[in-house]
């Protein structure tokens, strides 16, 4: 870059938001039995009869995701032995149908679900998003250049650099299992948060008189 040409940097900021289009739901099934083998039996059926109702609602199997499985004892510490037996078994599920989610929770909890732990929401794609957030930073960087420019008695001319910072708001995790199960029994409606993608571009613009061309 030319130390002699005059220039001006700035900060621009760009926002864009779309409704979810998709919810993700981590949800399992915990049983209890006197024996790890009975534990185990009772915890496999209920979670095939809780995958075959995901089929039913027309969730893909590619949206059913294994997750977590575990197997320990509940001791008697009066130094008998294992007093019973838990089994936990767990799965993420994608809803394309961000609009039948409190539909679908009560129904995957009829199924069989008894440990829905957390709720999220998203776009599946974001591309569209971040190209409106950069767009409007790149044009809040001009206005503020613009004004810069005005100023001191310029005008703006090529641009001679950009960098960006693209990245999506942070919004509240639902996690509290017992007030999602309750929700998920009682049809609580429920209205996930828009998706939120923000950006920050640094620009640099060339700064030239009212007498020089603008290239």
């Amino acid at each position: 870059m030319d130390a002699t040409v005059r220039r001006v940097t700035v900060m621009g900021r760009g926002e864009a938001t779309a409704s979810p289009d998709m919810v993700g739901v981590h949800l399992g099934v915990r049983t209890e039995a006197g024996t790890a083998r009975e534990a185990l039996a009772e915890n496999s059926a209920r979670m095939r009869s809780l995958v075959a109702r995901l089929r039913e609602l027309g969730v893909a199997d590619g949206d059913v995701r294994t997750g977590q499985f575990g197997l320990w004892p509940q001791h008697d510490y009066s130094g008998r032995g294992a007093k019973s037996y838990h089994a936990s078994n767990s799965l993420t599920v994608t809803i394309r149908d961000a609009g039948r989610t409190g539909e679908m929770l009560d129904k995957i909890v009829d199924a069989g679900a008894n440990d829905v732990s957390g709720v999220f929401s998203g776009v599946e794609d974001a591309t569209p998003l971040e190209e409106a957030a950069f767009s409007r930073a790149i044009a809040n960087a001009r206005e503020r250049a613009e004004l810069a420019a005005r100023v001191v008695g310029a005008k703006i001319g090529s641009v001679l650099s950009i960098s960006e910072e693209i990245g999506a708001t942070p919004r509240p995790y639902l996690e509290d299992r017992a007030a999602l199960a309750a929700a998920a029994q009682e049809d609580v409606p429920f209205h996930p948060d828009e998706e939120k993608v923000h950006a920050r571009v640094q620009v640099t613009f060339e700064l030239k008189t009212d007498g020089e061309a603008a290239t």
